[in-house]
């Protein structure tokens, strides 16, 4: 999918490069970067995931998603500055996955007894479907 349609809703402070490039994949784990994938740099309580954007783009990523002001050493690397990288990355993997939430169907059970036996039932009615 093409970056500039990946981040067309979502709140962009600053572009560094350009955007009009494909992208196999998002990941935020700097492990799980594949050629081609935007990474998105997530600040945690233990781990930046700023301290990351190096290790994903020697692993193949083509564009970040990031919080911090950051300069990138590599200029065909597209940097797309965001308030909130965590609503970003929902926002992008909602549009990227093809928006799976409106594609599958969810019961809840609620209540204070029955509801073990309620989700048993509702399993074996729904697999003779």
């Amino acid at each position: 999918m093409n970056l500039r349609e990946l981040i067309s809703e979502i709140d962009v402070e600053k572009i560094a490069g350009n955007p009009d490039l494909e992208i196999e994949g998002v990941a935020y784990d700097s492990r799980k970067i594949q050629p081609d994938f935007l990474f998105v740099a997530i600040s945690g309580f233990k781990e930046d995931g700023h301290d990351f954007i190096l290790e994903a783009i020697e692993k193949g990523a083509k564009a970040v998603i990031v919080e911090k002001e950051i300069q990138i050493p590599f200029p065909k690397i597209v940097s797309v500055r965001v308030p909130s990288s965590r609503v970003a990355l929902a926002q992008i993997s909602n549009r990227f996955y093809e928006f799976p939430s409106g594609q599958i169907r969810v019961i809840g059970i609620t209540g204070t007894n029955g509801k073990t036996t309620t989700a048993y039932l509702i399993e074996s009615i729904l697999k003779r479907c």
